[in-house]
């Protein structure tokens, strides 16, 4: 089985605390009643980066073509903030080394 990693804001710094089995991921989505994932991957510089899952709490019918391509869509804006920030800040760090000399 895979494991899916729990990383939290705790002074850990990133670090894993442990692993959780597919099985306990399952039971605790179940109890807050999640029905379904829908995981987009973030791309950034022809790379998947990272994902960003959204959670379907709802029953009956499936995602429509519209909901799935909005989350591509949230997906794809998130990415480009993120880059630009990542720009943004390697300028700030060249401006500041080319101030220094």
């Amino acid at each position: 089985m895979s494991a899916i990693t729990n990383r939290q804001s705790d002074g850990t710094n990133g670090r894993c605390r442990r692993a959780f089995s597919l099985l306990e991921v399952m039971i605790s989505l179940t109890v807050v009643a999640i029905l379904a994932l829908l995981a987009v991957p973030l791309q950034m510089r022809q790379s998947s980066a990272a994902k960003i899952v959204f959670r379907i709490t709802r029953s009956g019918k499936p995602l429509s073509y519209r909901e799935i391509k909005f989350c591509q869509i949230a997906t794809t804006v998130a990415a480009n903030a993120l880059e630009n920030a990542y720009l943004f800040e390697s300028l700030e760090i060249a401006h500041a080394t080319l101030t220094e000399v």
